[in-house]
């Protein structure tokens, strides 16, 4: 069985170990006393399901705020990641235009000296 403390909870969810015991000793989260001492248990099992209904939600707003900063930044770097590849395919494209235009002409002028083909 694996069993946590309500410090660990208490971590876990941003509140004061206290606040964990309350909620063990109202009945909010399950837990139980270890026999012949006031130090409190949770199983893992029964934390998860506390998760699952009640949640955390200055936890949440945290992680939350986290993928905000993450995919802003991400989003910054890609964009301009992209807009230098943009330059570059503009440059590209001009530069085989040149080229392309070099090749008619040159098409052109072999056309005017052999006329047959």
């Amino acid at each position: 069985m694996n069993l946590l403390t309500p410090g660990k909870i208490a971590d876990l969810c941003g509140v004061a170990p206290r606040t964990v015991c309350k909620w063990i000793d109202n009945g909010t989260l399950k837990g139980f006393l270890i026999p012949g001492s006031r130090h409190r248990r949770v199983r893992r099992e029964d934390f998860e399901a506390f998760q699952r209904t009640y949640g955390n939600q200055d936890m949440k707003v945290e992680i939350i705020e986290v993928i905000e900063h993450v995919t802003r930044d991400d989003l910054t770097r890609d964009l301009s990641a992209l807009k230098a590849a943009l330059r570059r395919s503009e440059t590209e494209v001009a530069r085989l235009g040149a080229i392309n235009d070099q090749l008619q002409r040159e098409n052109d002028v072999l056309r005017q000296l052999n006329p047959s083909s």
